[in-house]
């Protein structure tokens, strides 16, 4: 299997610095609570359909390759990735239990259980597959965190938040007024396992708006991936079809563990 497969899963890449910010009391501490309460408490579309380019780093090289995305609550995704002169080479859907993978390229398949290990081993600590739309849609899946600190960045206008997840894991998160900027993922240790960058926000017919790009790295895994929103085409939930996949006649088809 390729890194192609990876890359919709690896969030990774170079060591990242953990912010340094000013810690907030009192009214400037109970205003950002507030900010914070607002961010959870908008209303969000629950599915995508889209036109993205997908870029990751690694070694030096930059590489991006041209894609069709559609996502919907809770974990159903299908990512169609072709060359840039437009054959396909992959295709990978997920529902709430499963996920099938084509290798257009080898003629191969792969499938499985979404908690397979063979799939799980490319997840990094701190990311949980069945958040994945909280993490592509620039949303926390805050169940089970408990707010540790407030604080404001040294530089700019960010505001920190420190939270302990049920695992042990340590999320921080940084808001930009109403909109996510950035969601870090923290070992027991103080090292950092996950940072996921978020900009160029666009409207949805919800409260909350969609990033238009996304950075993600990692210290545990080698290359960078970023993923560019290039259109919009809606966000109604689509007919749970198109994330069901036949493989074709000629596929060596593999069910994984």
């Amino acid at each position: 299997m390729g890194i192609e497969l990876y890359c919709f899963f690896l969030l990774s890449g170079c060591a990242s610095h953990l912010p340094q910010t000013v810690t907030l009391t009192g009214a400037e501490a109970e205003a950002a609570q507030k900010q914070l309460q607002d961010f959870f408490d908008q209303s969000c579309v629950d599915a995508i359909d889209s036109d993205v380019r997908l870029g990751w780093k690694s070694l030096g090289k930059q590489t991006y390759y041209p894609a069709t995305l559609q996502l919907a609550r809770p974990l159903f995704s299908r990512l169609s990735l072709v060359d840039p002169l437009g054959r396909p080479l992959i295709l990978l859907t997920t529902t709430a239990t499963t996920f099938t993978f084509a290798d257009n390229t080898l003629g191969k398949g792969y499938t499985g259980k979404l908690d397979a290990r063979f799939l799980q081993q490319y997840v990094p600590e701190g990311l949980l597959l069945k958040d994945l739309f909280f993490w592509l849609s620039g949303r926390v899946h805050h169940d089970g965190f408990s707010l540790q600190s407030v604080g404001r960045a040294e530089q700019g206008e960010i505001l920190w938040y420190s939270f302990t997840a049920a695992d042990g894991f340590i999320h921080l998160l940084g808001l930009d007024h109403d909109r996510l900027a950035s969601h870090l993922v923290v070992d027991q240790d103080n090292e950092l396992l996950l940072s996921v960058s978020y900009s160029d926000y666009t409207k949805t017919p919800k409260d909350c708006e969609w990033p238009g790009k996304i950075h993600l790295s990692s210290d545990r895994f080698f290359p960078e991936l970023q993923i560019e929103f290039i259109k919009n085409y809606g966000f109604a939930p689509p007919d749970k079809h198109i994330f069901s996949f036949l493989f074709p006649a000629h596929f060596s088809v593999q069910t994984v563990e």
